[in-house]
């Protein structure tokens, strides 16, 4: 997942083509490099600071919200 986004970052902000040494493809494969081997659990999350659990409220008010929108 994160290769297509580097992918699309580089098209669409860089102005990057997408094949070629130094093309878009390429790119995000060097990215990749950079942290290949750095991380025991690529991609997880291991800590988010000050989330808290929404409350029952919250969870009610958002639940309504989305069953409101899917009935549309």
């Amino acid at each position: 997942m994160f290769h297509e986004l580097a992918e699309n970052f580089y098209r669409t902000h860089g102005g990057v083509d997408y094949l070629g040494g130094s093309g878009a493809h390429q790119l995000a494969i060097n990215r990749e490099k950079l942290w290949h081997g750095l991380s025991l659990k690529p991609g997880d999350i291991s800590k988010i600071n000050g989330l808290k659990r929404p409350t029952e409220a919250v969870l009610k008010e958002y639940s309504i919200k989305i069953k409101n929108y899917m009935n549309k």
